[in-house]
């Protein structure tokens, strides 16, 4: 999506999410829970600690994934490439996955299978996000049963993304023993030297296109070989949004704590986080901004949040990202990586979501 239409869009949640709010309460709110303005600062400071620990959980999920695709890279190189697209996606989402995919796949000479892991880096992480919300929300619908609709969406959404991966799974089964004959196929009669320029162009590029669907099915493959590296995987997805819900526990806290603030964190609150997340990611606006406020009004107020307190928790949690993604711009800076602009060119061309904070 272009940067202008991103940009567009966050304008416009933004301004539907700030009419439903009272500006003056929600900038007293946020001063209160924001670093050494708060009442209590540790809670802040706690956030951007839990914020950096999910940020270092994805990165060891992601090395493990590329190392069962026997894509070879050292632990600190794969840091290295995490942060500086955990930096990039603070500015325009989705070019971070973009960025890592270019950048480990030059490296490593494996872009078919280092686009794999992140396409299985990013669902795995969704899928278990809407998992963890599915269960709490599970266990709130006992006191409320105005969630009973969110929750049956919920379990839609956990069916759907489920379904795909064993769709995937079913192809590599079925394509992948078939990978080694096609790859040993001779020069097809379209690549010819009589065939049209234009034709030829195109039948290469189909056979780049489906070459590197076989290589990211025969990876996928070899992940599902490894039972081990599977469940490390499955353990490190299920943490992640463990420690979303408690970096947001900790900024609800640190809101709390003012005076003007008339809710207590609660399991309902909790159970929204995942999915309020989720939305935060989607690649449509500028860093999740305005979509991820309307989200949080939408979502929290269903535990009886004012908006002036899902809007002020939404705001921190920008705060936290931006503190986040700032390691990942000082190592780019450092190392004099290519300005995000121009790696967001090709982000049409790789069509990959967004990261978790």
């Amino acid at each position: 999506m272009k940067a202008s239409i991103r940009v567009l869009c966050s304008v416009i949640f933004l301004a539907v999410a700030l009419r439903q709010v009272n500006l003056h309460e929600m900038a007293t709110l946020l001063a209160s829970g924001w670093g050494w303005l708060s009442p209590a600062p540790w809670l802040f400071c706690g956030a951007v600690a839990i914020g950096l620990l999910s940020a270092l959980v994805n990165t060891l999920k992601w090395w493990t994934i590329l190392r069962a695709f026997d894509v070879e890279l050292p632990w600190r190189r794969v840091l290295y490439h995490y942060l500086v697209g955990y930096f990039m996606n603070t500015i325009l989402t989705g070019t971070g996955e973009a960025r890592r995919i270019l950048a480990v796949g030059n490296e490593s000479g494996h872009t078919a299978a280092v686009a794999t892991s992140v396409l299985v880096e990013r669902w795995s992480g969704v899928t278990t996000q809407m998992l963890v919300a599915l269960f709490a929300l599970a266990v709130a619908c006992r006191t409320s049963n105005g969630l009973l609709p969110l929750t049956v969406i919920c379990l839609l959404a956990c069916a759907f993304l489920l379904g795909s991966y064993a769709a995937l799974r079913r192809s590599s089964l079925r394509l992948a023993p078939s990978s080694t004959s096609t790859a040993e196929e001779g020069e097809d009669p379209d690549t010819s030297a009589n065939a049209p320029g234009r034709q030829r162009r195109f039948s290469r590029l189909l056979k780049r296109a489906r070459h590197g669907w076989m290589e990211g099915l025969s990876s996928l493959e070899r992940l599902h070989r490894s039972p081990a590296t599977l469940m490390t995987v499955v353990a490190l997805s299920l943490l992640v949004p463990l420690l979303a819900i408690a970096c947001h526990a900790c900024l609800g806290l640190a809101v709390d704590s003012h005076p003007a603030a008339n809710h207590t964190i609660d399991l309902t609150f909790l159970a929204m986080v995942p999915i309020a997340v989720v939305f935060g990611q989607m690649p449509i606006s500028v860093n999740g901004l305005g979509i991820q406020e309307v989200a949080y009004l939408r979502l929290f107020e269903m535990s009886g949040m004012s908006a002036s307190q899902a809007l002020a928790i939404s705001m921190l949690y920008h705060v936290v990202k931006l503190r986040v993604g700032g390691l990942g711009g000082l190592l780019a800076l450092l190392a004099g990586v290519p300005e995000a602009g121009r790696i967001s060119e090709r982000v049409d061309e790789v069509g990959i979501a967004a990261p978790t904070a």
